[in-house]
């Protein structure tokens, strides 16, 4: 994070993803995959998650856009792991169907 930058309604601490305060289930890079990925506006993510405000949501993209390099890096390590996590359940089921498959 940039030093002297305060940036309300998210908390980061060392050792985990920065989040929104009141709404914790929320990283930042939740919505900026929202907003990046999917092409929603702020106000879109403000209608599809209503509990959410403006300025959480601003304040979010505003933290993405000054630590841009760390964020992204979490993003590329989030989607590897997602990545993975598939490939051993296609794996899972694959070895599933090959045991049924010499059961018989």
């Amino acid at each position: 994070m940039k030093t002297g930058l305060a940036y309300p309604h998210i908390l980061k601490s060392a050792s985990e993803p920065a989040r929104l305060e009141n709404h914790p289930r929320f990283t930042v890079s939740m919505l900026v995959s929202m907003h990046m990925n999917w092409g929603w506006s702020a106000e879109e993510i403000a209608v599809n998650f209503p509990e959410l405000t403006m300025p959480e949501i601003y304040s979010a993209l505003a933290y993405y856009h000054d630590n841009r390099d760390e964020l992204d890096s979490e993003m590329k390590a989030a989607a590897a792991s997602a990545d993975d996590e598939r490939d051993d359940q296609q794996m899972n089921a694959l070895h599933e169907q090959l045991l049924a498959r010499k059961s018989r």
